[in-house]
């Protein structure tokens, strides 16, 4: 079988990029999950936008990963317009799921693909350390 992934978020390029990522968003670790998926750890020192922690300077608040799309849910009337983003998602294509190595030291968030990014999977390339490895 064959395991899918998002593709990597667009990367941070502009000036002070998060110094733990290089930018990325992501931590460079994959997850199995749900033995079909192979999903990426966002960054846990920016949160998943890849500016540097310090400044977060023009970061949208949708970038990082503890954002969370209920709490920001316009009425009913515009999200169910036509052309309105996902309601589960709000157009990001992903969920942040939290995820604790067996140490449970840290908390993980996981980059794991909302339905409306289905047709955006990929064949999951090998490699890639769990989380706590």
């Amino acid at each position: 079988m064959t395991r899918m992934c998002l593709p990597a978020p667009s990367p941070y390029t502009g000036e002070r990029e998060c110094p733990a990522c290089q930018g990325r968003k992501v931590s460079g670790w994959r997850v199995d999950f749900m033995h079909r998926l192979v999903v990426d750890v966002f960054c846990v020192a920016c949160g998943g936008c890849g500016r540097h922690p310090a400044s977060h300077d023009g970061c949208e608040p949708a970038e990082h990963a503890d954002w969370d799309p209920v709490d920001h849910l316009p009425d009913d009337d515009e999200l169910l317009a036509p052309g309105a983003p996902c309601a589960s998602c709000w157009g990001r294509g992903w969920f942040a799921v939290q995820a604790w190595p067996r140490d449970r030291r840290v908390v993980y968030q996981l980059r794991v693909p909302c339905g409306c990014a289905s047709g955006q999977l990929v064949p999951a390339p090998a490699g890639g350390a769990e989380v706590g490895s």
